[in-house]
Order: structure tokens, then C-alpha cells, then sequence
């Protein structure tokens, strides 16, 4: 009898070991699988999966749980930690000018209708919207948007996706990026603060994930990572992405690092979020939030080095529409 028991006890904790194994594999191991993006996008919980089984662990004793669990946990918290952001806390504001951006990514009928119900009280000196082509949605927002924030554009992707911009600040040197003859991935530009301040480029993008769609992405990131070489270098930089990737997924992980990006976002949530606002090193994040429900994010940001002469260019009727 106990022998029967010592042979369960042993099933029990190899079957766990494995599992432990596992799911920690598919986490930090790049496979073009539906599981591994889906392990990927829950990597807190599994780790605070294993956290927790490894104090109940140490609660019964058992040395198969706590070792392995434990050990999973510390080798995702590390994992995760590396890929995170340089800048572990939002900068100080100062009286340097701020510039409020918003980031939205509407894929249903339902996000598209709360937001089409509350976006007139939305305060944004930039908003970037990536949502499904929808005419009744693009007069509204052109109508409504378009009272305080001039100055738009948009693009439409191949996967009928339309994304706009719209900014209290005028628009230069815009542009749409393409790949692959005429897949348009990206709607590039630059926004005029102030005679005194820098121009801050943008860059807003859909990046696509999926089973089978690893080598897409990988082609989609590196087409960004050329046209910001050639284009952004050495300047203030905001990509915009609605793409189900965790920041501490390869391809993502390689795409910032090249650009010395940070992410917006500090704050770890249970479920990555399919809205990143990535900043270049000339910028500072001075707070972030999410926003309409949790459909957006809205970020602030200033300038890292402060211009002691600035002043807000909104405020200048002789440079911005109002």
C-alpha cells in the first residue's frame, strides 16, 4: 500500500514537473504556435500561477512543488523584467509643454459604439484610432474631431483596417509605409510643437500575429526598423501599435532594443493589451492610463531635456488652427 502510494506520489510530481516545464518553455521559447501566443499574453498569471503552488508547496512540505515552482517563477519574473522598460517609474512633470496622446484599437462593434458615444469627451492634443473600415464612423469623427483637433489623415490597410490620426499640432512630412509591393503597414508623420521644441515623429502600425504569421511579423517589424533608420534617427519618437505581442516577446523585445524604445506602459496587467505606445530616449513619460472602457490607453509626455524659452504652440494663433 504505501509503495502504491509512493508511486502516485512520484506520477504526481514528475506530471507537475512537466507542466512546470512546459509552460515555462513556451513563454520564453519563440514558436510560431497558437499556444505559444497565447502562454505568451498570460505570462503574469502563469507566473503567479507558480508563485502561489509554491508556497502551497511549502505549506505541505512537499519538495517536488516548492523547488520547481519556485524556480519556474524566478526564471519568468527575470524573463520579464529584462524585457521591461529602462525607466522603471513615470518621469516628474515639469513646466516644460506636455503632449497628451491617445491610442485606441477598436476590432468590434461594441468598442467601436462606446467610443463613438464618448470620444467628443476625450482630451488629446494627438489620438491615433485603428479600427475596422466604417464610413458612418470616419464622417463622425471627422465632423466632431476635426472642431479640436485639425489637423488629420488616415490609411487603409490591406486587412481593411483603417487608422487614423488627428492632432492639435500641425502635421508634417507624412507618409505611409509599405511592404511587399503595396501592403501598407504603417502611417508615419510628424508633428510641429513649436519653433523652440524639437518636432516629435509618430509612427502608428498594426503588427500581425498569429499562428503561421511569426515570419510576417518578423518581415513587418524589419520594414519599420529601416524606414526609422533612414527616416528617425536621432529624433523624438512615438510608434503606436495595436498588435496582441507581449513587450517581452522576441520580436518585439529586438524591435525596441534596436530603437532604444521604452513602453508606456510600467504598470504589469494579468492579459497583455493590444494598445503600446512606445517612446524614444529624447522623450520622457510623465503618466498613462487606460482609457473608454479599457479600449485605449492616453500617455503624457515631455521632452527630456526641458526648453527654457518654450511655450505651447497651441496656444499661438499665428501656428495652429484652433
Amino acid at each position: 500500500m504505501k509503495l502504491n502510494n509512493l508511486i502516485k506520489s512520484q506520477n504526481i510530481s514528475l506530471l507537475w514537473l512537466f507542466l512546470v516545464t512546459m509552460l515555462t518553455l513556451g513563454v520564453v521559447v519563440p514558436l510560431d504556435t497558437t499556444a505559444n501566443y497565447f502562454l505568451s499574453s498570460h505570462a503574469i498569471t502563469i507566473m503567479l500561477l507558480f508563485l502561489g503552488t509554491g508556497f502551497v508547496g511549502f505549506v505541505l512540505r512537499n519538495n517536488t512543488i516548492i523547488f520547481p515552482s519556485f524556480l519556474a517563477c524566478i526564471v519568468l519574473c527575470t524573463f520579464i523584467k529584462e524585457s521591461l522598460t529602462q525607466e522603471f517609474t513615470y518621469s516628474t512633470p515639469t513646466d516644460d509643454i506636455e503632449v497628451r496622446v491617445a491610442h485606441l484599437v477598436l476590432d468590434d462593434k461594441e468598442s467601436i459604439t462606446a467610443f463613438a458615444q464618448s470620444f467628443s469627451g476625450l482630451e488629446a492634443d494627438f489620438l491615433s484610432i485603428q479600427t475596422p473600415i466604417e464610413p458612418t464612423l470616419e464622417l463622425r469623427l471627422t465632423q466632431e474631431l476635426g472642431k479640436k483637433m485639425p489637423y488629420w489623415n488616415k490609411t487603409i490597410c490591406n486587412n481593411n483596417t483603417a487608422m487614423f490620426i488627428f492632432s492639435s499640432y500641425e502635421l508634417k512630412d507624412l507618409d505611409t509605409v509599405y511592404y511587399n509591393g503595396n501592403q501598407a503597414v504603417s502611417l508615419v508623420g510628424s508633428m510641429f510643437i513649436d519653433s523652440t521644441h524639437d518636432q516629435i515623429s509618430f509612427l502608428s502600425t498594426r503588427v500581425p500575429v498569429d499562428r503561421g504569421l511569426r515570419q510576417e511579423t518578423e518581415k513587418h517589424l524589419e520594414r519599420l526598423s529601416q524606414y526609422i533608420n533612414n527616416n528617425f534617427q536621432d529624433k523624438p519618437l512615438l510608434t503606436l501599435s495595436g498588435t496582441k505581442l507581449a513587450s517581452w516577446t522576441p520580436e518585439l523585445q529586438e524591435f525596441r532594443t534596436a530603437h532604444r524604445l521604452n513602453d508606456s506602459e510600467m504598470d504589469l496587467e494579468l492579459r497583455t493589451r493590444d494598445e503600446h505606445i512606445f517612446y524614444s530616449k529624447d522623450l520622457v513619460c510623465t503618466g498613462f492610463s487606460n482609457i473608454l472602457d479599457g479600449n485605449g490607453v492616453l500617455a503624457t509626455y515631455q521632452f527630456r531635456t526641458p526648453k527654457k524659452t518654450a511655450y505651447n504652440y497651441k496656444n499661438d494663433t499665428k501656428g495652429a488652427a484652433l
